[in-house]
């Protein structure tokens, strides 16, 4: 099994086998049945080529992913592909290979003649590309590996989508939530990039994903209780308890603290996405900032209308903080549009919202911001 990541998932195999099952009773469990069938009678030789194929397309896809825009393309060499065939042939001798029983990022195992071994996602990236990377998850799917070095992202956006417990093994929710996210983060590059006299805007990396061991109505209420009982939505699990308004940035900070990232990034912003499921879009407050680090509310990466303002102020003003903006209104002197600044409060017109003289002179002068 993986480590680190991996090292707490026992508690949701049954979880996932109940999902695996529902995928396979989906009209094709015969087919899987009998394919595994004939892979066992080809024997061992052609069980290893066709593992050793998997193996390297997983790092091709890693390498090259289509889904990244030119800006973000041109930083994704931060993540390095693993080689899991040669992890398998190095650790466990020139015999074994790598095999995938399913499709999930934590099927991936070394086949070791007739037993099979566990694979130290770690271990595998220092070995592979030196003693300062670890791994990261791009996604829940058996290609989503990848190793980084987080020197590598100085003065980069690096997101990173935190999933509940109860989904984190549906490779297809993952993913949604993935893509969802990186919209709402292009979205927002471009707005910046709008609005700035300069153009400049930020640089972001892919998102990296978290399994949390905490479900997805345990982060919904935690979103719901940052603001009044007035003000939550009739959905919310707890209604009437006083607001907390950053217990919930709190639980994501200490959950983005248990990935490989560092405990108190210094050189690289963290924008946590909590993905509780596509259909989250009532459960959107909660986005706060604190440091290098943001929370965005489950209705973020449920954002799937296409509509352009989806995501963009909670984003857009929790990421301007990051940035060192305070809110727009508190300068002294004052603005006079200081409402209008998405560091304020623009409302349903926040795509007309605006940097401010004082916050612009401020942007150009931050190492996130680059033509």
């Amino acid at each position: 099994m993986f480590k680190l990541q991996h090292q707490n998932c026992t508690k949701f195999q049954r979880r996932r086998h109940l999902l695996n099952e529902k995928r396979l009773t989906r009209g094709n469990q015969r087919g899987i049945q009998q394919g595994q069938a004939e892979r066992r009678s080809r024997g061992g030789e052609t069980l290893r080529s066709a593992s050793t194929l998997v193996a390297m397309l997983f790092i091709a896809n890693v390498a090259t992913s289509a889904m990244l825009s030119s800006a973000a393309l041109a930083q994704s060499s931060i993540f390095k592909p693993m080689d899991i065939d040669g992890y398998c042939r190095d650790t466990f001798g020139t015999a074994a290979f790598a095999i995938l029983d399913g499709d999930h990022a934590f099927d991936w195992k070394c086949q070791v003649g007739a037993q099979t071994r566990g694979i130290a996602s770690g271990a595998l990236c220092k070995e592979q590309w030196g003693a300062k990377f670890v791994e990261v998850l791009l996604g829940a799917g058996a290609e989503d590996w990848a190793c980084v070095n987080w020197e590598d992202a100085k003065d980069m956006v690096v997101p990173m989508v935190v999933v509940s417990s109860d989904y984190f093994f549906d490779v297809a929710e993952v993913r949604s939530a993935v893509d969802a996210s990186e919209a709402v983060i292009e979205r927002t590059r471009d707005w910046y990039r709008d609005k700035m006299a300069s153009n400049r805007t930020f640089i972001s990396t892919r998102p990296i994903v978290k399994l949390s061991l905490v479900n997805g109505r345990e982060w919904n209420n935690l979103a719901c209780l940052t603001g009044d009982p007035d003000v939550r939505s009739p959905l919310c699990p707890d209604l009437n308890s006083p607001a907390d308004r950053f217990e919930f940035l709190r639980v994501a900070i200490a959950e983005a603290r248990q990935s490989t990232i560092p405990a108190n990034p210094t050189n690289f912003i963290v924008p946590i996405f909590v993905f509780t499921g596509s259909d989250s879009d009532a459960f959107g407050l909660g986005a706060a900032a604190q440091g290098a680090f943001n929370v965005q509310p489950p209705s973020v990466p449920a954002c799937r209308t296409g509509d352009p303002a989806c995501g963009l102020y909670a984003f857009g003003h929790e990421l301007g903080h990051n940035f060192g903006l305070p809110h727009t209104c508190d300068r002294n002197p004052r603005e006079p549009e200081c409402f209008s600044s998405i560091m304020q409060n623009p409302g349903a017109a926040i795509l007309s919202a605006i940097l401010t003289t004082n916050e612009q002179i401020q942007l150009n002068a931050s190492p996130y911001l680059v033509n």
